[in-house]
């Protein structure tokens, strides 16, 4: 983690000096200061904000459920995901379903939105409404 923090933190400096190289041109025309203690004084500037820049590294425990998992532990029913058609991110119980969707299918026989194995259903198949997926 202490490498990619370090790149990112290299990638953020040479993007701000790439950026003020170009805008020297402009700033030399006002005042009359050398290009190499503008890039000196500006350097160093940047370190000192650099330092004070820290990444969050503790895992989340939210799953992004736009990314539809290859873990055989996750639940494989189809959440509406505001038209994103997702997979759920709850962990299976029976079936390769979470207690939730389990439930659903013994008290209607079906899933609301089928499985993510299942082509997307065109109607939502507890209401019979239209769905409109993204």
């Amino acid at each position: 983690m202490e490498k990619i923090h370090n790149l990112m933190l290299k990638k953020i400096k040479q993007t701000i000096l790439d950026e003020l190289n170009e805008e020297y041109d402009i700033f030399n025309n006002l005042c009359s200061i050398d290009y190499k203690d503008y890039i000196n004084f500006m350097n160093n500037n940047i370190d000192t904000e650099l330092t004070s820049i820290k990444f969050n590294t503790s895992k989340k425990k939210y799953v992004s459920r736009d990314i539809l998992s290859t873990h055989t532990h996750q639940c494989i029913a189809r959440i509406w995901n505001n038209h994103k058609a997702s997979q759920c991110s709850r962990q299976c119980k029976e079936n390769k379903l979470c207690g939730i969707h389990n439930n659903m299918l013994k008290k209607y026989g079906k899933l609301r939105f089928d499985t993510i194995h299942d082509p997307l259903p065109m109607y939502d198949n507890y209401t019979n409404n239209k769905l409109w997926w993204f």
